[in-house]
């Protein structure tokens, strides 16, 4: 009787252990087809993506056609983020979109938590460009007070400092220390 419990025990054992790591690998493949930012390291080659969906059909968990739509979904989704990390400054919502769109598609993400996503995303930008408005205020009130010392120390004149002045309002995009250092 205590061998038939020991050979029971240790079938739990390996079958929980076997179910950890489908489970583990289950959620990796999801995880790297949701467009975490781990997905866009180099380090995840197709050949690893095309294993772990051949190791879920095999297993059958998903079918053949799924898992060519889930490694055609990661393929895109890696071009995607190859672009962006080109230049992540031009990162649209229709690209976040899209992203998202691909996951919910390859079956890696909800609805729901690609609206979820999308909603953080558009918060951290609204919330973004606050902060850049927020420290553009501060830059300009600090170029005016460094101006004006510099006016008052003699060094340029009040046409001058006015000139700066206009010249930095049309040039949001220029660095207001050049117009400081210009004036020193």
């Amino acid at each position: 009787m205590s061998n038939l419990m020991s050979l029971s025990i240790r079938t739990l054992i390996y079958g929980s252990v076997i179910f950890s790591a489908i489970l583990v690998s289950g959620v990796a493949v999801n995880y790297a087809l949701a467009g975490s930012p781990d997905a866009e390291n180099e380090s995840v080659a197709v050949e690893d993506v095309e294993a772990k969906n051949q190791a879920a059909v095999d297993a059958g968990e998903i079918t053949q056609e799924q898992a060519d739509e889930r490694l055609e979904a990661w393929k895109k989704d890696q071009a995607e983020g190859l672009k962006a990390r080109e230049d992540f400054r031009r990162i649209t919502l229709e690209d976040v979109e899209a992203r998202l769109k691909a996951g919910v598609d390859a079956g890696g993400l909800t609805q729901e938590q690609a609206d979820e996503r999308l909603e953080a995303w558009k918060k951290d930008q609204a919330e973004g460009l606050k902060a850049r408005e927020d420290v553009r205020k501060i830059d300009i009130e600090d170029v005016q007070a460094e101006i004006q010392a510099v006016v008052e120390s003699g060094k340029i004149t009040q046409e001058q400092a006015d000139e700066k002045l206009a010249w930095l309002e049309a040039n949001e995009d220029s660095s207001w220390k050049d117009v400081v250092a210009d004036s020193r």
